[in-house]
């Protein structure tokens, strides 16, 4: 109010194009005009999914709210980034955890990060299942496929809980 800006809240950007210092956006509702544009779609947006059987089942979930309420559990975590590491090590810390990363190496985290994740590792409390692909969400368990050695296994993981934090 004090600084008189237009705002535009429960609209989903289609298009934004800048043509001669004017951006032409166009939403689900109409199309704007604007020498600026601040687009805020909260923390994370539309999280990224691995579109694979059983992914909608309840304990399976996107973004990770209060960690410190799970105790006593096997967790599965998907990811590889900072946001996937700071869940598990967290989580880590009241159960055991399985952090499956599709890479042969956690190499996009922040040095601390790094860190702690390999503290954790040491300490048996985050097992790391690298070159892995979460292939479906069972019931009680994961069906991941491992790289190793140059043959694909096939690994049950069991989960109470799983975090699939794969960016947005």
């Amino acid at each position: 109010q004090e600084y008189h800006l237009e705002l535009r809240t429960e609209e989903s950007v289609l298009r934004c194009e800048k043509q001669d210092g004017i951006f032409n956006v166009t939403t689900t509702k109409v199309q704007y005009r604007s020498k600026r544009v601040v687009l805020a779609t909260g923390q994370r947006g539309n999280p990224r999914r691995l579109e694979i059987p059983g992914e909608e089942r309840e304990q399976v979930y996107h973004r990770l709210y209060s960690p410190r309420k799970y105790k006593n559990e096997n967790i599965l975590v998907v990811g590889g980034g900072n946001s996937a590491i700071e869940a598990a090590v967290t989580l880590s810390e009241q159960n055991k955890v399985y952090l499956s990363y599709r890479g042969s190496e956690v190499h996009r985290a922040f040095k601390d990060n790094h860190r702690k994740l390999d503290e954790a590792v040491a300490a048996g409390r985050i097992e790391l299942l690298l070159n892995s692909t979460v292939k479906e969400f069972g019931k009680r368990e994961a069906v991941l496929r491992i790289a190793r050695n140059g043959q694909d296994e096939i690994q049950n993981v069991p989960y109470d809980h799983a975090f699939v934090l794969i960016g947005a």
